[in-house]
C-alpha cells in the first residue's frame, strides 16, 4: 500500500474518530486499489499529531460530492496537510502531482499527468501505449485524453491532487486541461491546491463557489480548535495558551503547529515565520551529517541519487534519503531516482547554506554543472555554471545547447531558454561568453520582446571579434542571428555580409542550418516565416545575392529553399502557374535527399502547393479536386506521423480555409481548441494562429474581441517590421471598420495596405478576403482614394477578390442582407431601441448621452438594422420598420411626453453595450512601416 496507509497508532485512532463523526461516506473497496510504490505521485505520510478539525473535513466532504475541490490560500495556511488529513479520513486513493515551475510547459505537464494516471492501472496496455507513444511530446493533450479514455471502469474513489497549481500559468495548459479533466470517470475527484483564486479555466467545474471552493477562512484555526489541539498534545494550561496562540497566529496553520510543538514558545516573539518553524521543529533536531547533506543538495532544484552523491561527497546517500522521506514531509520522491525539497523548505535551506562558512556554494554549482554536462542536460549545465559565479566553461555548455543532440520542438526550445534568461541573468556571463547575446536574442525574438531582441543584437555586434575567437560554430550562429535583424532588409544585410565573413573565414561544410532548432519557426509559408522575405520581390537578383551570402549558413538546404521562396513570391503575386512550376523544382530537389533535409521544409512546400491547388480548383481552373485532396492527405499524413510540431499551424491553416466560407461551426470549434491563445502579447510561435482567431471571431460576430486581437497583432507586426503581416492586419481592420459603418476609415486603412503591397505586386493577400473586402475596394476606386499610382493594382485586386467571392461568401457573410424570400425580418432589441430613438429626432450624440453607449456602437447597431431593412438612411429605416410592424407609430405629442425617459434603458442594456462596443483603439490606429 502507499505510504499514507502506514500510520502510527495515534494517527489511526484519530482518523477513525474523525471518520466516525462524519456523515459523508465514500464507497471504497480496498482490495480493488492497485498497489503502487511510493513515488512522485504519492504524498509523504503524515507524521506526528494533528488537530481534529471536523468542520473543515466536512467542508471537504461536501465539495467532494461535486467531484471537484479548489483550495486556495497563502503559503503555510495548511492546504497540503488539510488535504492529506481528509484523504486519510476518507481512505480514498491519492494521486498527488507535486508541481513546480519546470512543469509549466505543455509536454512536461501532461507527461506528469499521464504517468500519474497510469499508476491507477499500471497493467492497462492501452494506457501504457498512450503514454509511451513516440509522438507523446508532440501531441501531449491528445495522448493524455486517449489515456484517460482507456481507463477501465472502477468503483473505488481516487483523488487527483494538483499541488502548487499556482506555479502553472501557461495559457495553453490552462485552456487544454479542462478538456482532459472533464473526461475523467466519476470515481476520480479533482483537487486543486493553489495560492491563487480560481481562474476562468476552472469555471465549468465550480458548480457552486460556496461548496466547491475552500479558502483561507475555512483553513484558519478557531480558538476552540486550537484548544482541542493543545489538549490532545498534552499542553499545560491549554485554554489560556490557545487564546494567546489564536491572537498571535490569527489561526495560521503553520504558526499554530509551531507553537503546539514548542513548549517554550514566546508569545511576544514577532518571528512567526516559516523559518522559525523549520529551525525549531526540524533543523535543531537533525545531526550535522543530515544537515550538511541537505545544504549541499539544496543548490539544485531536484536531484538524483548520483547527483546527490556528487554534491555531498557522501556514499550513504540512499540511507539519508530514506531517513528524510520517513521523518518529514519536506522532501518528495518522484519516479524511481528523483527527489526534491518542498519549495518553502528549499528556500530555508538555501538561506542556511548561504550563511554556512563550511559550505562552498560556488564549488557545489560547478559540480552540478559538470554532472549535467556529462549527462547531456545542457540547459541545466548552463544554469549551474552561471550560478557558480565562474563562467569559464560557458562556451562548452552553450555549444552543447546549440549544436548537441537535443531533440526539441521550437516551442520546447523557447521554454527551455526561459529557464536560462529569467531571474536576473548576470551581465558578467555575457562578458565571459559574448555568444550568449545571440542566444538571448533568439529567445526574445521567439517570445515577442522586440526591445530586448534589438538590445541583444547591438551588444552582439560589438562583441563579434570576441565571439569569433571562441570557435567557428559560434560566429556562424551569431551571423544566423544577424539574419533575423528586421531593422534592415535581408538584401541590405547581404550587401554587408563580408563584414561577418572576415570573422568566420571558413564555414561549416554542412551549414549551421542543419544544427539550429528551426529555419522557419514552423510557419506554414516560407516567405513569411522567421523573417518576411517580401523584399526579394523587388530585386530580380535577390536570390542570387542570398545564395552567395546567408545561404552558406543553410548548406545543402538552400537547394530546395531557394525555389520555395520564389514560389511564395509568385503565390502572393497571384501567379499560380509560375508558383507551381517553382514548387515542382523545390520538391524535386527535396526528394533527392529527403532524409538529410528538415521536415519543416517539406511541410512548407506541401502547404503552398495545397494553397495554390485549392484556389485554382475553387476558381474553376485546371487543377482537379482530386489533386488538391491528394496533397492535403499527404500533408496530414506527414504531420501526424513525423511532424507533429506543425499540428497547431496545420489546424489553423485548415480552419482559415473553412472560415473563408463563413462556417460558424468551424469558428466555434477553433475558439474552443486548446492551442488558441488570445493573450495581450503574441510571439513568433503564436501569431499565425491569432490571425485565424481574428477571422473566427468575425465569423461569429464578436467584433469587439476581434478588434482587440487585431491590435495585438498590429503591435507585433509593426514592432518586427513584417510587411505582409502589417498589410493583413490593415486589411482585416478595414473589413471590421466597414462592418461597423465606418466606411471612410475603412478606405483609409485599406489604402495603407495598398501602399505596402502595390510595389511588390502582392494581390493574393487582398483577394483572399473575397466578398468581405470587395465593398471597401469599390469605394476606394470610386473615390480615387488610392490615387492614380495604385489604381491599376487596386483594380486587379478587386477582380481577383470578385473571382474568389464567386465560391466563398467570406468571413462577414453572416452580415449580408436577408435575401431569402418569405422569411420575416427581425430586429434585435437593441436595433429597435436605436431606431425608436432616431424616430424621436435624437442625433447619435444625444442617443449616446441617453443610453451610455459609445457612438461607434450606436452606428454598428444602426448599420445592421439598415442592412436587414435594405435601406441606406435613417428616414427610410424608420418608415420601413413601421411598415413591417417592427416599430410602433406614434404622433409628435407622444414623443414629447416621453421626454428623456429613454435614458432609463441605460441600465437595461448596460451588459449588451459592453459586449458590442468595438474597441476605440481601432479608430485611432496609425500605420507604421
Amino acid at each position: 500500500m502507499t505510504s499514507l496507509d502506514t500510520k502510527s497508532s495515534h494517527e489511526s485512532e484519530l482518523t477513525s474518530e474523525l471518520y466516525a463523526k462524519s456523515d459523508f461516506k465514500l464507497k471504497v473497496e480496498p482490495d480493488a486499489i492497485p498497489c503502487a510504490q511510493p513515488n512522485r505521485f504519492t504524498p509523504a505520510s503524515l507524521s506526528g499529531k494533528y488537530a481534529p478539525r471536523k468542520d473543515l473535513l466536512d467542508t471537504y466532504n461536501k465539495a467532494a460530492q461535486r467531484q471537484f475541490i479548489y483550495v486556495h490560500a497563502p503559503a503555510g495556511s495548511g492546504k497540503t496537510v488539510s488535504t492529506m488529513l481528509w484523504l486519510q479520513q476518507t481512505g480514498m486513493r491519492p494521486i498527488w502531482l507535486s508541481l513546480d515551475s519546470y512543469d509549466n510547459t505543455l509536454a512536461v505537464f501532461y507527461k506528469q499527468l499521464a504517468l500519474a494516471l497510469l499508476t491507477l492501472q499500471p497493467d492497462n496496455a492501452n494506457m501504457r501505449a498512450a503514454v509511451s507513444a513516440q509522438d507523446f511530446m508532440g501531441m501531449p493533450v491528445e495522448r493524455t485524453i486517449e489515456l484517460i479514455c482507456a481507463l477501465n471502469p472502477s468503483s473505488y474513489k481516487v483523488a487527483l491532487v494538483f499541488d502548487d497549481m499556482h506555479l502553472i500559468h501557461s495559457e495553453t495548459i490552462m485552456r487544454s486541461l479542462p478538456l482532459a479533466l472533464k473526461r475523467l470517470p466519476e470515481n476520480i475527484i479533482v483537487v486543486v491546491l493553489s495560492r491563487n483564486e480560481p481562474s476562468a479555466a476552472w469555471s465549468q467545474f465550480i458548480l457552486d463557489p460556496k461548496t466547491n471552493i475552500i479558502t483561507q477562512e475555512h483553513l484558519r484555526f478557531s480558538c476552540s480548535e486550537i484548544q482541542d489541539y493543545f489538549v490532545g498534545m498534552g499542553t499545560a494550561d491549554a485554554k489560556s495558551k490557545s487564546e494567546s496562540a489564536f491572537i498571535t497566529t490569527d489561526g495560521w496553520a503553520m504558526g499554530v503547529n509551531a507553537i503546539a510543538q514548542n513548549d517554550n514558545f514566546n508569545f511576544d516573539d514577532t518571528k512567526r515565520t516559516l523559518s522559525y518553524y523549520f529551525e525549531t521543529s526540524v533543523w535543531s533536531i537533525w545531526d550535522k551529517r543530515l544537515r550538511d547533506f541537505c545544504l549541499c543538495t539544496s543548490v539544485v532544484d531536484e536531484f538524483s541519487v548520483e547527483l546527490a552523491r556528487e554534491l555531498s561527497g557522501n556514499d550513504n546517500v540512499q540511507e539519508l534519503l530514506e531517513q528524510l522521506l520517513h521523518t518529514n514531509s519536506f522532501m518528495v520522491q518522484f519516479g524511481t531516482n528523483n527527489y526534491h525539497f518542498h519549495h518553502l523548505f528549499l528556500a530555508f535551506l538555501r538561506e542556511k547554506a548561504a550563511e554556512a562558512r563550511h559550505i562552498k556554494l560556488s564549488q557545489l554549482h560547478k559540480k552540478a554543472a559538470r554532472y549535467y554536462r556529462q549527462s547531456g542536460e545542457s540547459i541545466w549545465a548552463l544554469r549551474s555554471q552561471i550560478n557558480s559565479g565562474s563562467f569559464k566553461n560557458l562556451d562548452a555548455s552553450l555549444c552543447q545547447i546549440l549544436f548537441g543532440d537535443r531533440k526539441e520542438t521550437i516551442a520546447q526550445n523557447a521554454e527551455s531558454l526561459r529557464l536560462v534568461f529569467t531571474n536576473n541573468f548576470p551581465l558578467q556571463a555575457f562578458d565571459a561568453c559574448p555568444a550568449l547575446y545571440a542566444l538571448s536574442a533568439w529567445y526574445h525574438y521567439l517570445t515577442g520582446n522586440h526591445q530586448q531582441f534589438e538590445s541583444d543584437l547591438d551588444a552582439m555586434y560589438e562583441k563579434l571579434p570576441h565571439i569569433a575567437l571562441r570557435g567557428r560554430q559560434l560566429i556562424e550562429f551569431a551571423i544566423a542571428a544577424y539574419s533575423t535583424d528586421y531593422r534592415t532588409s535581408i538584401l541590405e544585410k547581404a550587401e554587408k555580409f563580408d563584414t561577418f565573413r572576415r570573422y568566420a573565414h571558413l564555414f561549416s561544410a554542412g551549414g549551421i542550418g542543419s544544427n539550429v532548432v528551426t529555419i522557419t519557426h514552423n510557419m506554414p509559408y516560407l516567405h513569411r516565416s522567421n523573417i518576411d522575405f517580401s523584399c526579394i520581390a523587388a530585386d530580380d537578383n535577390s536570390l542570387t545575392k542570398l545564395e552567395h551570402t546567408f545561404a552558406i549558413l543553410l548548406g545543402s538546404e538552400w537547394a530546395y529553399l531557394k525555389p520555395t521562396l520564389a514560389a511564395g513570391i509568385s503565390y502572393e503575386r497571384n501567379r499560380p502557374d509560375d508558383a507551381l512550376q517553382q514548387l515542382d523544382i523545390a520538391q524535386a530537389q527535396y526528394n533527392e535527399h529527403p532524409n538529410a533535409y528538415r521536415l519543416e521544409g517539406l511541410v512548407c512546400i506541401l502547404v503552398l502547393r495545397h494553397s495554390l491547388l485549392w484556389r485554382q480548383n475553387n476558381s474553376n481552373k485546371t487543377s482537379s479536386q482530386s489533386n488538391c485532396d491528394a496533397v492535403l492527405a499527404q500533408l496530414n499524413k506527414l504531420v501526424r506521423e513525423r511532424a507533429l510540431f506543425f499540428l497547431p499551424k496545420l489546424s489553423a491553416y485548415a480552419t482559415r480555409l473553412a472560415l473563408y466560407n463563413g462556417e460558424k461551426t468551424t469558428a466555434k470549434e477553433w475558439l474552443e481548441s486548446y492551442h488558441v491563445v488570445k493573450s495581450a502579447q503574441v510571439g513568433m510561435l503564436t501569431y499565425y494562429q491569432m490571425f485565424t482567431t481574428v477571422r473566427a471571431l468575425v465569423v461569429l460576430g464578436d467584433l469587439d474581441e476581434a478588434s482587440k486581437c487585431l491590435q495585438t497583432l498590429k503591435d507585433f507586426a509593426n514592432a518586427f517590421r513584417r510587411p505582409l503581416d502589417i498589410s493583413e492586419v490593415a486589411i482585416l481592420d478595414a473589413i471590421l471598420m466597414w462592418a461597423n459603418g465606418r466606411r471612410n476609415d475603412a478606405v483609409k486603412r485599406l489604402e495603407q495596405a495598398l501602399q505596402i503591397l502595390a510595389p511588390f505586386g502582392f494581390i493574393r493577400i487582398i483577394a483572399d478576403e473575397g466578398a468581405a473586402i470587395i465593398p471597401v475596394l469599390k469605394r476606394l476606386l470610386k473615390t480615387n482614394a488610392c490615387g492614380q499610382q495604385y489604381r491599376t493594382f487596386a483594380n486587379e485586386a478587386l477582380l481577383a477578390a470578385h473571382d474568389f467571392a464567386k465560391k466563398h461568401k467570406g468571413i462577414v457573410g453572416s452580415f449580408d442582407k436577408r435575401k431569402a424570400r418569405g422569411l420575416p425580418i427581425k430586429l434585435s432589441r437593441r436595433q429597435q431601441q436605436m431606431l425608436s430613438l432616431l424616430a424621436t429626432g435624437l442625433s447619435n450624440a444625444q442617443i449616446s448621452h441617453e443610453t451610455g453607449l459609445a457612438i461607434p456602437t450606436i452606428k454598428t447597431h444602426l448599420f445592421y438594422a439598415y442592412r436587414k431593412l435594405e435601406v441606406n438612411n435613417s428616414i427610410d429605416a424608420i418608415l420601413r420598420a413601421r411598415e413591417l410592424g417592427l416599430l410602433p407609430s406614434h404622433d409628435a405629442a407622444h414623443y414629447a411626453s416621453r421626454g428623456t425617459s429613454y435614458g432609463t434603458s441605460h441600465n437595461t442594456f448596460a451588459t449588451s453595450a459592453s459586449t458590442t462596443n468595438t474597441s476605440a483603439a481601432v479608430a485611432s490606429t496609425t500605420y507604421h512601416y
